[in-house]
Order: C-alpha cells, then structure tokens, then sequence
C-alpha cells in the first residue's frame, strides 16, 4: 500500500486558521475491503476561530 498526503495551514489572523489536507491511497486488496476501487481519495477544508 502506498499513501501520497499533502496538507497546507495558513493563520488567517491571531483568530482564525485555514486548513486544506488531501490524501491519495493506492491499496489494491486493502482499499478495496473498504471501498469499490482499489485506490481512494480523501480530502478536508477545515476553519478554526480561536476565543
């Protein structure tokens, strides 16, 4: 099984953060246990406010 990730957080201000995260699987047998093919995408924006 191979994985590729790449993420990326960027402090908009001292409040609020950007964050971008991709990942590629390439699995075979072990992602297909999981899902209908045998390589996977996953991918997230995420935004944090800090109080």
């Amino acid at each position: 099984m191979q994985v590729v990730e790449n993420s990326i957080s960027y402090d908009w201000n001292t409040h609020l953060n950007l964050s971008a995260y991709y990942g590629y699987v390439m699995g075979k047998r072990v992602v297909r246990s999981l899902f209908p093919d045998d390589d996977a995408n996953y991918a997230f924006l995420e935004v944090t406010f800090k109080l």
